[in-house]
Order: structure tokens, then sequence, then C-alpha cells
């Protein structure tokens, strides 16, 4: 064999292994974005749309819905963990690698209906008894960050419901959710979604799929890629469809880092 035709054999070689890095793919159960069903599977738009990304590149890999702790843990830590729906921050703007956007959304302080709680700012919130969080989201380590003391923050799968909860009983003033999630968490707590509103619009954010710092350029650009197909040829919005939250969602082509 000529030199040329070796050093080719290898490249190519070298480029299918780049493509095929064994990903371990977490998910938290959390909304209709992703969410365990009755079966047991994971389940929701986000899910249906990463199954979607990994159908055309031909990949096989299992998602696992775990305690958001655990995931974001492993992906700061391991190689080739992939984690969605992630809200894309500043603080995290390094740690990891980013394909999306997968979705957007608005974090809400939510308060329970007829209560004369009244913000017109976030420093409003901090003066309050208790908030209730979900431990290691995004959304408590926003209001960690702006100085709060007053959060009462929940670790587990079902730590929005318990929080859901203590709002219905008047345990805790607010709860910070989002209003794509807020439907499905009201279902499963088996909660009347009409017994609360808003009390403050915190911010939009913008959720994507995660990787750890590790993966290839190669690996982050195919899946980038795909996304953008699923987007442009209306199965993006055919998934959502099926989601009656999906009407919240808006399709976003380029990169978008949360700055807030």
């Amino acid at each position: 064999m000529k030199k040329s035709s070796l050093v080719l054999l290898l490249i190519i070689l070298f480029a299918n292994l780049s493509f095929s890095e064994e990903l371990t793919i977490y998910t938290e159960h959390s909304g209709e974005s992703n969410f365990r069903n009755k079966h047991g599977e994971p389940d929701g738009h986000s899910v249906e749309i990463v199954k979607e990304i990994m159908k055309r590149l031909n990949e096989t890999f299992r998602i696992e819905i775990v305690p958001w702790k655990r995931a974001y843990y492993e992906l700061e830590n391991k190689p080739n963990i992939v984690l969605f729906s992630t809200t894309r921050t500043r603080e995290r703007e390094n740690k990891f690698k980013w394909v999306g956007p997968l979705n957007t959304l608005k974090w809400v302080l939510y308060k329970k209906k007829g209560n004369p709680i009244e913000l017109k700012s976030l420093e409003d919130a901090k003066k309050l008894r208790s908030i209730g969080c979900y431990q290691g989201d995004a959304r408590e380590q926003f209001l960690l960050s702006k100085g709060f003391k007053n959060l009462n923050s929940l670790f587990g799968e079902d730590s929005n419901q318990r929080n859901l909860r203590l709002l219905s009983m008047g345990r805790i003033d607010l709860w910070i959710s989002s209003n794509v999630g807020i439907a499905q968490i009201c279902k499963e707590a088996n909660a009347d979604i009409s017994e609360f509103e808003e009390a403050l619009v915190v911010k939009q954010a913008y959720l994507y799929i995660a990787f750890s710092k590790n993966s290839s350029e190669a690996l982050i650009k195919k899946w980038q890629n795909t996304l953008n197909e699923i987007k442009k040829d209306g199965t993006y919005l055919k998934i959502l469809s099926r989601y009656s939250t999906g009407k919240y969602v808006k399709i976003f082509d380029n990169p978008i880092l949360d700055k807030q």
C-alpha cells in the first residue's frame, strides 16, 4: 500500500472514531419538555426532538431520566455526557459545548391566587419569607447569584410538585417555575392551575442540549446541523403541535447566550 493511501485510510478511520463517540444522555422529569410517561419511559417535546436527531444520525443512545443534580455533576466532571434541556447562561458557557436552541421559556415567580403579595422587582422578593426552588436548577442558581437568602430548595425528582403543594398550603410565599412547565407539574401534583398566578416574570431563558467539554467539534457540528434541518423541514413544529405548551416555543437558528 502506498504511503499516501495509508495516510488517507488513517484519516478516514480517525474521522469515523470521532463520529462514533459513546454518549450517556440524561434528562430530567420536568414539564412537557421532558418527563417520564405512564410506561416509565422518557417523553416530551424535547425528548422527541433529541430522538429525531439521533434517528437521522443513525445513533441509538439511550436517554435516561435522573435527578438534575446528579446529571449536572456528571456533565461537569465526566466525558461524553449529554444533558437536556439545559439553560445556556454566561456562567455555564465555557463549561460545556452547546447544541440549540432547543426551546425557550419564561421564568416566573408564582403565588397562590388571591395572595396580596405584590412584586415590582426581584429585590421585593428578597423580603419575603421563602421561595420554593429545585436544588441545582438554573433558576435556583440565578436567585443565589442575585443574593437571595430565603430559598426553600428541595432535592429530588418530585421537588417541584412538593414546592407547589407547599405554595398551595401557604407554607411558602412564592415558587419559581416556567410558563411551559407549570401545567404538567400541576397535573402531576393533582393541583388546579387556576389556583396560582404570576407574581413576577423574572426573565426569558434559552434551553440547549449541553455536551461535556471534551466532546469533539465534529460531534457538536453534526448534532447542530441536524437540529437545524429538523427546524427547517417542519418536523420541529410538528412535534411541538402535539403538546399544549408547544405554542410558547419559538424557532431560533442562531446560538443564544442568556446574559442576564
